[in-house]
């Protein structure tokens, strides 16, 4: 089995950016928000930022800088973009997730008398040596 090596967060900051598409780390970060929305889960800016980072050396997506806004005081924006190497990886990643998902919805829907009765498991005690 072929590993794409990406993390859960990798994972989100890499489908952001997907759907952003050629952004930069505030409306990545934005993006996340809303992918995250009703999770009780929040991204800071820094961990955004720390895993564009990552992502780049990975070699997942692109970043260049854009020209100089008078908004940000002369400073440039540094937009990322998705190489075809970081789709493909998490297209990948996003499969064992759909499966995971599904297999979890088929357990969800067996009648409990088919489901792993644990209590009957026998789990061999440690002994204590004196």
């Amino acid at each position: 089995m072929e590993r794409n090596g990406l993390g859960e967060f990798e994972q989100l900051v890499l489908a952001g950016t997907t759907i952003v598409g050629n952004g930069y780390g505030i409306t990545i970060h934005e993006e996340l928000r809303q992918l995250l929305k009703g999770t009780h889960r929040i991204a800071s800016l820094a961990s955004v930022y720390t895993t564009l980072g990552r992502l780049e050396k990975k070699g997942y997506l692109r970043s260049a800088m854009g020209g100089a806004t008078s908004e940000r005081g002369g400073r440039s924006k540094r937009f990322y973009v998705v190489q075809p190497s970081g789709r493909k990886a998490l297209e990948s990643s996003l499969a064992v997730s759909r499966n995971m998902f599904n297999a979890y919805e088929k357990w969800l829907k067996l009648p409990v008398a088919d489901t792993p009765i644990y209590d009957t498991i026998t789990v061999p005690r440690k002994r204590h040596h004196r």
